[in-house]
Protein backbone atom coordinates (compact mmCIF):
# COMPACT_ATOMS: atom_id res chain seq x y z
CA UNK A 1 0.00 0.00 0.00
CA UNK A 2 1.65 2.92 -1.01
CA UNK A 3 1.39 6.23 1.76
CA UNK A 4 -0.86 9.30 0.82
CA UNK A 5 2.58 11.18 0.04
CA UNK A 6 2.79 9.70 -3.17
CA UNK A 7 -0.50 10.29 -4.51
CA UNK A 8 -0.80 12.41 -7.18
CA UNK A 9 -4.38 14.00 -5.72
CA UNK A 10 -2.87 14.16 -2.17
CA UNK A 11 -0.22 16.46 -3.68
CA UNK A 12 -2.36 18.48 -6.09
CA UNK A 13 -4.49 19.02 -3.52
CA UNK A 14 -1.82 20.24 -0.88
CA UNK A 15 -0.79 22.22 -3.36
CA UNK A 16 -4.57 23.84 -4.36
CA UNK A 17 -4.18 24.47 0.01
CA UNK A 18 -0.92 26.70 -0.31
CA UNK A 19 -2.24 28.48 -3.18
CA UNK A 20 -5.26 29.02 -1.32
CA UNK A 21 -3.54 30.75 2.10
CA UNK A 22 -1.57 32.88 -0.57
CA UNK A 23 -4.50 34.13 -2.51
CA UNK A 24 -6.92 34.84 0.56
CA UNK A 25 -4.17 36.79 1.97
CA UNK A 26 -5.00 39.19 -0.31
CA UNK A 27 -8.45 39.64 0.78
CA UNK A 28 -10.69 42.16 2.39
CA UNK A 29 -10.76 41.94 6.23
CA UNK A 30 -14.83 40.90 6.12
CA UNK A 31 -13.81 38.06 3.53
CA UNK A 32 -11.04 37.07 4.73
CA UNK A 33 -12.06 35.29 8.21
CA UNK A 34 -16.15 34.33 6.70
CA UNK A 35 -15.50 33.07 3.11
CA UNK A 36 -11.25 32.53 3.19
CA UNK A 37 -11.60 30.37 6.48
CA UNK A 38 -14.51 28.47 4.98
CA UNK A 39 -12.93 27.71 1.53
CA UNK A 40 -9.46 26.42 3.75
CA UNK A 41 -11.59 24.65 5.58
CA UNK A 42 -13.32 22.73 2.89
CA UNK A 43 -10.08 21.96 1.35
CA UNK A 44 -8.56 20.44 4.64
CA UNK A 45 -10.92 18.09 5.18
CA UNK A 46 -11.08 17.22 1.58
CA UNK A 47 -7.60 16.40 2.40
CA UNK A 48 -8.09 14.18 5.28
CA UNK A 49 -10.88 12.49 3.54
CA UNK A 50 -8.17 11.74 1.16
CA UNK A 51 -6.21 10.67 4.06
CA UNK A 52 -8.41 8.26 5.36
CA UNK A 53 -9.48 6.65 2.07
CA UNK A 54 -6.04 5.75 1.45
CA UNK A 55 -5.44 4.21 4.73
CA UNK A 56 -8.32 2.31 5.07
CA UNK A 57 -7.81 0.20 1.46
CA UNK A 58 -8.39 -2.95 1.92
CA UNK A 59 -7.12 -5.68 -0.87
CA UNK A 60 -9.43 -8.05 -1.69
CA UNK A 61 -7.04 -9.99 -3.78
CA UNK A 62 -4.97 -11.45 -0.62
CA UNK A 63 -1.84 -9.65 -1.25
Amino acid sequence: MTTYDYLPVYKVSYDLLVELFRFTKGFTREYKFTLGESIKNEVIEMIRNIYRANSSYVCICGC
